[in-house]
């Protein structure tokens, strides 16, 4: 919100850590008939300060106990990274996310004119979250300007 964008400051992000997000590889996912938060997603698209940029569901198996497993995040060019979970006693997720948002949009909405200083066409916002989580519980990664709504779940086999 514009709120937001005005409330804090913003460091540009240099070449080098744009890089980290630049892979191309599609994540696997299952039908949509398996997703389990679809009753949360109607009710964040129903509210007009909310739009999900992505929503899925992956089916994953640990080798062993000290594996990790990756999930490349991908909508194209607004939001890149990766959620990678590692099992212990209980789930380590580390979410490391790339907000792209073209900079005169950003102008438009953001009443100090922070982002009129930058020569720039888009702008990157960072999102670092660590984790420790149980199955079958609903979590919430918080930002200031998006959020993550993560369940893992145990499948039997």
């Amino acid at each position: 919100t514009a709120n937001t964008l005005q409330t804090e400051k913003w460091p540009a992000l240099s070449p080098s850590v744009l890089a980290e997000f630049n892979h191309p590889a599609q994540p696997t996912q299952l039908s949509q008939k398996a997703w389990q938060l679809q009753r949360e997603k109607n009710a964040l698209q129903k509210n007009p300060h909310y739009s999900v940029l992505f929503d899925g569901s992956f089916q994953c198996a640990w080798q062993d106990n000290t594996s990790i497993v990756t999930l490349p995040i991908s909508t194209g060019s607004e939001l890149n990274g990766t959620i990678s979970i590692e099992l212990d006693h209980y789930f380590n997720v580390h979410a490391h996310l790339l907000l792209t948002e073209p900079t005169t949009l950003l102008e438009k909405i953001d009443a100090t004119h922070y982002f009129e200083q930058w020569n720039q066409p888009t702008f990157h916002f960072q999102f670092f979250e660590n984790r420790r989580m149980r199955s079958d519980e609903l979590n919430y990664l918080g930002h200031p300007l998006m959020g993550v709504l993560i369940k893992i779940i145990s499948v039997k086999n």
